[in-house]
């Protein structure tokens, strides 16, 4: 793949309908309130900023032509990439952006006795809007109702597709204490199998900027 050939690959992926926000919920309390649709949308900010994927810009920098060949592409999936200070003033859907994952990626891989020479890498969110609050402060409840009731109508088949596009040689699913590693392993469980260019899928820390240091690190 080159350089222009996975800028589009990631226009087109960018370039599809985002999730409408949900207007009927089911009955029930969320910290002692009536569960309502503002209750839930309160956390989204207004208007909702979506991140679906881009390409880290540190990792993409030696690729100096649109026909530089991009070579080992690593896919890292999250929940809610994008909060963190450095990306406050993303453009929605940009192409790319300076994750700040590079080097606990590389942690990451070394850890694992993965040997990669410069991978350009691809983050994305399981869930494609920024919530106003950090997503650590959410209950496993309120996660799922808002990836259920305001997100992709099949996550994991987002990711999916996304995988099918970018045929990278690696699946990162970071996020040890979020919903990310239980939506990856229904990935691994139902869709794995069918890509031969994925060599190992991994399950790590969250690899944002300012996370703790890396103590959990999987690799299959």
């Amino acid at each position: 793949m080159t350089k222009q050939q996975l800028e589009s690959a990631v226009t087109a992926i960018n370039s599809g309908p985002l999730p409408s926000l949900a207007h009927s919920l089911p009955n029930g309390i969320i910290r002692g309130q009536a569960l309502t649709p503002h209750i839930l949308t309160s956390s989204l900010g207004a208007p909702p900023h979506p991140i679906v994927v881009v390409i880290d810009s540190d990792s993409a920098n030696g690729l100096t032509s649109n026909s530089s060949l991009v070579g080992d592409l690593a896919f890292v999936v999250g929940i809610n990439y994008g909060q963190v200070a450095s990306s406050g003033k993303l453009p929605a859907c940009a192409l790319y952006d300076r994750t700040h994952m590079q080097r606990r990626l590389m942690t990451v891989f070394t850890a694992l006795g993965i040997t990669a020479s410069a991978p350009v890498f691809v983050a994305a969110n399981f869930f494609p809007f920024l919530t106003g609050k950090p997503w650590g402060k959410l209950n496993s409840i309120e996660e799922m109702l808002l990836v259920h009731h305001n997100g992709f109508t099949d996550p994991i088949q987002h990711v999916d597709c996304t995988v099918r596009a970018l045929k990278p040689k690696w699946v990162i699913f970071h996020g040890a204490n979020n919903g990310v590693p239980l939506l990856g392993h229904e990935w691994m469980r139902h869709h794995r199998k069918l890509h031969d260019s994925v060599e190992n899928v991994v399950f790590c820390d969250n690899l944002a900027y300012g996370s703790a240091q890396i103590s959990n690190a999987i690799m299959y």
